[in-house]
């Protein structure tokens, strides 16, 4: 190659030149002293790309160039990394607290209604307590998530039998009741040097 060639060449061709000259020095009947050309060439070219960069950087911190804001798409977070977050633990304590829920429904991306999930950290501990403890291991367990309302009928008329062809029936009179269930943890402390 020509010294004008290798002072065109990237760094990386610099590189591959390089490495052909490496190989071809132990063959029979290569001109060494144009070998010798080629590498002073090559040395010269990585000096000058060198030199070239440190321009560059002194340039871009005199504040060369031009300012390039990248603006970040924000990913929308799962329901699952919602109940991760630190900040929805900290909802959903103050929920249990106070027994108002619009924080936590706040950072939730799903439907307002229902039942407010607990973290995910919760979750978890009970999970882990209701498998590997020996006594929590042993209790029947029942899932509700959350508070739960049921329903039930507090006075009514009787039933009776209605049978084909008979005359309508009435409407009855029915009062409604709500029961609301809300998840207690009962716990009891056994002293085993007392027993």
């Amino acid at each position: 190659m020509t010294r004008e060639e290798i002072m065109a060449l990237s760094e990386e061709d610099l590189e591959a030149r390089a490495e052909e000259i490496r190989g071809l020095t132990s063959a029979e009947g290569v001109d060494l002293d144009a070998l010798k050309d080629e590498v002073e060439a090559i040395s010269e070219r990585r000096a000058q790309i060198l030199e070239e960069r440190k321009a560059d950087m002194a340039a871009i911190v005199a504040g060369a160039g031009e300012v390039i804001e990248k603006k970040e798409e924000k990913k929308p977070m799962t329901e699952l990394e919602i109940r991760q977050s630190a900040e929805y633990v900290d909802a959903f304590a103050n929920y249990i607290k106070s027994g108002d829920d619009r924080e936590c429904r706040a950072l939730l991306t799903t439907d307002a209604s229902g039942v407010v999930p607990v973290p995910v950290l919760v979750d978890e501990i009970i999970r882990t307590a209701w498998e590997k403890n020996d006594i929590l291991s042993r209790v029947r367990r029942t899932y509700i998530r959350g508070n739960l309302k049921i329903a039930f009928e507090r006075s009514a008329d009787g039933a009776y039998v209605h049978t084909e062809g008979s005359t309508a029936p009435t409407e009855e009179s029915l009062t409604l009741g709500i029961v609301t269930m809300i998840p207690k943890n009962i716990k009891k402390w056994i002293d085993r040097e007392a027993a």
